[in-house]
């Protein structure tokens, strides 16, 4: 059983504090996009064009973490708080939210620069896969994904005094033995486009689609969550997430023959005229 620990924030001035969820997405995000631009300059991708793509995929990805943890998790706050609470950004966040936030900004991205953005989604859901476990691992020191109570060795001791399933915790080791080595192997092969997005998609979604069966269905419980059809919405979230990685790979197919095609076939010769004749005067 792994103990409650509980680490402090730091003061800054007023009510301004550093609090270690905060610090660890911050983490997520830098080490996130220092692989973007690592992995992108090994294939010989414009950086300047990487650096727009992260952009858009970060502010895209935390406008759809915020609007689906209240719009799906927290409804009940836009009638206690208000409209208002759609524009706190910073105020709830979900991991899934983000992850199709940041889909839909690379999207329109590459949709603006008129250019196929596949080659660019392998590269970045391999960054976005490192910076996935700094960001479980926020999710593990702040307890905000407790799961049923549990006599399991790697259950933990939360503030209540019950141990329970940390599901944050599991999805930071299922990064680490099920998601990462997947990654690594599928690029010592240099597969083509999309297949990279369904190897990390098929890797994670298995997991996080386990994990959130331990979560609590007591209503009178901190750990419920609504279902659709028995779902959780982790669960649907995660199916759509596998589905989005055979989109890709079907995608992806799709464009290797387009451009094998294009290569292959032999562009039209110009024809090869002569010099022009002089036109000869007409004598008066």
């Amino acid at each position: 059983m792994i103990p409650y620990f509980e680490i402090p924030s730091i003061p800054l001035f007023g009510p301004f504090q550093i609090h270690p969820f905060g610090v660890l997405v911050a983490t997520a995000v830098l080490v996130g996009g220092s692989f973007v631009l690592r992995f992108g300059k090994q294939q010989g991708q414009d950086e300047d064009e990487l650096r727009g793509a992260i952009t858009w995929a970060v502010v895209c990805g935390f406008i759809g973490a915020h609007l689906m943890a209240i719009l799906i998790y927290f409804p009940e706050r836009i009638g206690e708080e208000g409209i208002i609470l759609l524009f706190k950004i910073w105020d709830g966040i979900s991991s899934f939210g983000g992850f199709f936030g940041a889909v839909v900004g690379l999207w329109v991205y590459y949709k603006r620069l008129g250019k196929p953005w596949l080659v660019h989604a392998d590269i970045i859901i391999q960054a976005f896969a490192i910076a996935w476990f700094f960001g479980r691992a926020a999710c593990f020191v702040a307890f905000d994904h407790p799961g049923n109570e549990t006599d399991f060795f790697l259950g933990q001791m939360y503030k209540d005094g019950v141990v329970r399933h940390n599901l944050g915790f599991y999805e930071m080791l299922w990064v680490v033995v099920a998601v990462w080595p997947a990654m690594f192997i599928a690029r010592r092969y240099k597969p083509r486009p999309g297949i990279m997005s369904l190897v990390i998609c098929a890797a994670y979604a298995p997991g996080r689609f386990f994990f959130d069966s331990l979560r609590g269905i007591d209503p009178a419980t901190e750990n419920s969550t609504t279902r659709l059809m028995g779902l959780t919405p982790g669960q649907l979230s995660a199916l759509a997430v596998l589905a989005l990685g055979i989109l890709a790979f079907r995608n992806g197919r799709n464009w290797t023959e387009k451009v094998a095609q294009a290569e292959s076939t032999p562009a039209k010769a110009a024809p090869i005229r002569g010099p022009k004749k002089a036109k000869k005067k007409k004598r008066r």
